[in-house]
């Protein structure tokens, strides 16, 4: 009884080691995570994430940021990886899910086939491109973020909007 008590324990030691060597190594430098509401041009509210580095706006440090824009089925938290990345490089990141998607429930889906109608008679008035931009405007606001150095990641449907969102706003995404 005493002997397994003992493996026990030495396994379980083990196993803490374990987790503790792979939080240094996958949590380190991952800096802060912020829950975010920020409300569109048109009225909706959306929800996102804002992760940024310990370091952001110390010593009048800024740095750049970049705005994932998420696809068609993703939420603010399905490119997590893709943020570990940026953070270890020192980069803000802001991650929004669309209307109709995770939190931000308010407004059509992205299936609804009228968000594809607005899509092709106005991109820059489609609901995507508001939820995009909305992410912009709060990433450029924040205190300790380069204003001029913001950048656009996007898979899918957020793919396409990173691209619009460049071409429209080329002096504060590049």
């Amino acid at each position: 009884e005493y002997n397994l008590s003992a493996r026990l324990l030495n396994e379980s030691s083990s196993r803490t080691a374990f987790t503790i060597d792979w939080l240094g190594t996958h949590v380190k430098g991952l800096g802060r995570n912020r829950a975010i509401t920020v409300t569109t041009k048109d009225g909706f509210t959306i929800h996102g994430n804002f992760r940024y580095p310990d370091d952001m706006g110390k010593d009048g440090n800024k740095i750049p940021g970049v705005v994932i824009a998420p696809g068609g089925r993703s939420n603010r938290d399905s490119y997590f990886r893709f943020e570990e990345d940026l953070l270890r490089r020192g980069i803000a990141v802001v991650s929004v899910e669309q209307r109709g998607r995770g939190q931000s429930t308010m407004g059509m889906s992205f299936d609804d086939p009228e968000i594809q109608k607005l899509w092709e008679e106005d991109p820059s008035e489609s609901p995507y491109y508001l939820d995009v931009i909305a992410g912009i405007d709060y990433l450029a606001s924040q205190e300790g973020i380069d204003a001029e150095k913001i950048g656009m990641l996007g898979g899918a449907r957020g793919a396409r909007n990173a691209v619009l969102a460049a071409s429209l706003d080329p002096d504060r995404i590049k």
